[in-house]
């Protein structure tokens, strides 16, 4: 689970929930979450939900490198992004 993560230790609770979508489907969750931010020039520690809108689409669009179509179709889907 994201909480007992020590990677996750500060997250916001908007940043928590893009990795707790994104865990089931990839390891590399949190370095998603953490990379794309900080493309957007924001921190995982101090993101919020209006900032999510812009960090959502690189998340999905890096997720696709690592999971399968399906899974990304699910996350596309929970972020209220199109295929």
């Amino acid at each position: 689970m994201a909480t007992e993560n020590p990677d996750t230790r500060g997250f916001s609770e908007t940043a928590m929930r893009f990795v707790a979508l994104l865990e089931p489907h990839t390891p590399f969750a949190v370095a998603i979450v953490k990379r794309q931010c900080e493309r957007c020039g924001l921190s995982p520690e101090r993101l919020t939900p209006p900032e999510a809108a812009k960090v959502s689409p690189l998340i999905a669009a890096a997720a696709g490198t690592f999971v399968d179509p399906g899974a990304l179709a699910s996350i596309k889907h929970a972020l209220g992004l199109r295929k």
